[in-house]
């Protein structure tokens, strides 16, 4: 997605169809799991919804077969372009100590060279048990932002292929504790007790000890955390969420002292920023 588009706010077209080609395979390993494109509810409480479907790993072999071919055309036509570097270079400059007051994360705070990454700092859904690299560039501009982006995704598809070589093998999906996860549904026709308890859980979810919890993710912008407060009650008493694009695009204000007004979209891009998180 960022790839695709910020290549059309550069003026260049073709490396859109390119991406967007490889994103719908993608969407489509996501509809196949979880029933949905852009939102799939495949991640629950205790574990996932269910195991993957029948075809599921020829599909994914297929996408990271044509990754590799797909990403040189890609770097070819953009990574390379000299319009495109003549439009990034020294653009938007921010040096680490700037990054680092302004709150900022993900590709932006690595393209200043600080290697902060949630997955590394602390480890979350087995992260600790892949081999990736945490990449960082120095030069802190427009430019050091693409290049930080474009490798980690080579960083992400190392990852999943370290996944595809265990996805053969048998195991459980969903925690066996029907307290906070769905009994098997082919169960609940037998069995009272599950019948209860995915009742229960469906209709009131369950309570959770009072105090608080702050937990992040590395997402595609940076730090996307949420610190929820607990009152002993089966909702949250307070939900905070630090969405990492409304940290990041602050920081226009201060690269954007002395740049160009055709610049802008330049720097904005590079900052991928998306409104939803903003605009609250």
């Amino acid at each position: 997605m960022w790839l695709g588009t910020g290549g059309i706010d550069l003026g260049a077209l073709t490396g859109f169809f390119y991406c967007f080609d490889l994103r719908e395979r993608i969407l489509d390993l996501f509809e196949a799991s979880g029933g949905a494109r852009m939102h799939p509810n495949y991640i629950r409480v205790g574990g996932l919804a269910q195991d993957l479907p029948h075809g599921f790993l020829a599909k994914l072999d297929g996408v990271i077969e044509m990754y590799e071919p797909r990403m040189r055309d890609v770097r070819r036509l953009l990574q390379k372009n000299p319009i495109l570097q003549d439009r990034m270079i020294d653009v938007g400059i921010i040096s680490a100590e700037e990054a680092v007051n302004w709150g900022l994360t993900g590709p932006c705070l690595r393209a200043a060279g600080i290697a902060y990454d949630v997955r590394r700092a602390f480890p979350y859904s087995g992260y600790q048990n892949y081999t990736f690299d945490v990449v960082t560039r120095t030069e802190s501009d427009a430019y050091a932002r693409f290049l930080v982006r474009l490798d980690e995704m080579d960083e992400a598809m190392r990852i999943v292929r370290q996944v595809r070589k265990v996805l053969d093998e048998p195991g459980p999906v969903q925690s066996p504790d029907t307290k906070f996860s769905p009994p098997p549904k082919e169960t609940i026709a037998l069995s009272m007790e599950a019948l209860i308890h995915h009742f229960k859980l469906v209709s009131e979810s369950f309570r959770v000890p009072p105090g608080d919890v702050y937990q992040a993710v590395e997402g595609p912008r940076g730090e996307l955390g949420y610190y929820v407060v607990s009152n002993g009650d089966n909702r949250p008493w307070r939900v905070r969420t630090r969405p990492p694009s409304m940290y990041n695009l602050q920081v226009l204000k201060k690269i954007a002292v002395g740049e160009l007004i055709a610049d802008m979209v330049v720097m904005i891009g590079s900052l991928d920023p998306v409104f939803g998180e903003v605009d609250r």
